[in-house]
This record gives structure tokens, sequence and C-alpha cells, in this order.
């Protein structure tokens, strides 16, 4: 995949924000329009999918935060071979950024590709795990579906870092 560099979620997100504060954010999906709009690299989550007739909407997480990735017919060649990504995947998305019709900050999404695949669905994005026995035995679960556990784990692990370096 063509890029200029990869890049977290959130750098690409605020980058997007300086842009649009400028004034040089692009709106269009023409590809004429966005070639001045840089190429990002980004790496990530598969947590929400949504397909709306030639184009598919591809909600994109990684630790640092979340962005919308754009996928069109026209500018995704192997646009069929959409339909293997599912929810958990973990895929690279090269492409534009660009605002949609919306005007959410997204990536234009020139070349896809899979990273790792979810061998199971992951868990309900609304009730998450709710058995208190399988949060502890499954981790891994509760840290996917919880915004609120990611956070605590992190502040756990600085914390834990701090005492060690401390002793």
């Amino acid at each position: 995949l063509p890029f200029t560099r990869h890049d977290t979620i959130s750098e690409c997100v605020s980058v997007m924000q300086q842009m649009q504060e400028a004034g040089t954010l692009v709106t269009s999906i023409n590809h004429s329009d966005l070639e001045t709009s840089g190429k990002y690299l980004l790496r990530g989550r598969i947590t929400a999918f949504r397909k709306s007739g030639a184009i598919t909407f591809i909600k994109l997480t990684d630790t640092s935060g979340s962005v919308q990735v754009i996928v069109s017919r026209a500018a995704y060649l192997d646009y069929d071979g959409i339909k293997l990504f599912d929810l958990g995947d973990t895929i690279e998305a090269a492409g534009h950024v660009c605002l949609s019709k919306t005007g959410e900050k997204s990536l234009l999404a020139f070349g896809l590709r899979m990273l790792t695949k979810a061998h199971r669905p992951p868990p309900e994005k609304f009730a998450g795990v709710a058995d208190t026995e399988l949060k502890y035995r499954k981790r891994y679960l509760d840290l996917m579906s919880s915004e609120e556990s990611r956070a605590r784990f992190i502040v756990r692990t600085y914390i834990l870092r701090a005492i060690r370096e401390y002793m």
C-alpha cells in the first residue's frame, strides 16, 4: 500500500481538525481534490460496519481513538473483498483524509489489508460483558467492549509502572 507514514488514529484526527480549521479539509470524494490532502495509513479494530449502496462505512478503533473509514466502489478496486471483513478484525487502511457529507472526519480508503481475523464476534456493543465472573476470567472481552475498563486498565498500568520504578 502506498502511504506517507504510519499514524495513530488520534494523530490523524488532530491533523484533520487542523485542516478543517484552516479550511483545507476536502468534503468531496473526487480523487483530483484529494491529492492535496495527504495519504495516511491507519491500523485498528473494526468496531462498526455499515453498507450503503456502493459505499461502506467502517468505524476503525485503536488505543488512541476511532475514525470513520469510507470505502467507495469507485475508489477501492477490490470492493467485493470487503465482505470478508467482520466485526473485531484488525485491518490496515490507507487513504486520504476528508469530510463525509454529514461533516464527520473520515478517511477515504484506497487500500485495505487484513492484519488479523477475529475467530469469534466481539461482545455486544451496548451490553458488553455483563457477568462479573466472565469479566475477570476473560479480561480481553471486557477491554474490547468497555471504554471505562480500558481507561481503568491504562491507569492501573501507569500506577504499577511507577511503583516498580520507585522500588
